[in-house]
């Protein structure tokens, strides 16, 4: 083999090398590679522990409400529905750095929700984004196990109710509402 095709075969060897140490570092190890030399790590997720105990609608309707709404501008990052929203997050999600929650305006998590907050201030975003958040804090507030967090979660929910002229709905009437059999009633909505 030539000089040249060696320092060819050399150069390419050490790139497809590097892509695979990329690759290992953004995603981890691939299947091909021996399990027995990868530590084993433990299984984790985004949804705080008391979450996954939830029936699987319960989860759905906090994960309905993870996203901001689009219409909400960038500035100013501590308006109430980004503070809002970051406070629905930090109650059920579990942050990938702690340091970050409140570390700035516009945090992703949020350990309180806004100050004096009026359901009326989201009253121009659309009432389906609006009903996510509504109903993620229905959620939060009877099943959270940090009674704070869930009393809180349960006066914004009602100030909510209040402010749109709807009945707060009991627990009771919340569970089977999301635990209803709709193939048996023909009432299966996407």
């Amino acid at each position: 083999m030539s000089r040249e095709r060696m320092e060819k075969a050399l150069s390419e060897a050490y790139a497809l090398e590097d892509a695979r140490h990329l690759r290992t570092l953004a995603v981890g190890p691939s299947r091909s590679e021996s399990p027995a030399l990868q530590p084993a790590l433990p299984r984790r997720s985004i949804l705080q522990d008391w979450v996954m105990d939830l029936p699987i609608r319960e989860q759905g309707v906090l994960l309905a409400a993870v996203r901001g709404c689009d219409m909400t501008p960038k500035f100013p990052l501590d308006a109430p529905e980004r503070k809002l929203v970051a406070f629905a997050r930090w109650a059920f999600m579990v942050p990938a750095d702690e340091r970050e929650i409140d570390y700035q305006p516009g945090s992703f998590m949020s350990r309180t929700p806004p100050a004096n907050f009026r359901p009326c201030s989201v009253g121009h975003y659309p009432l389906h984004w609006v009903m996510h958040i509504v109903h993620a804090l229905e959620v939060l507030g009877y099943r959270h196990p940090d009674t704070l967090v869930a009393e809180l979660c349960c006066d914004l929910y009602v100030a909510f109710c209040s402010s749109f002229h709807l009945p707060v709905e009991s627990f009771d009437q919340m569970r089977e509402r999301l635990s209803e059999d709709r193939i048996s009633r023909g009432d299966v909505v996407s």
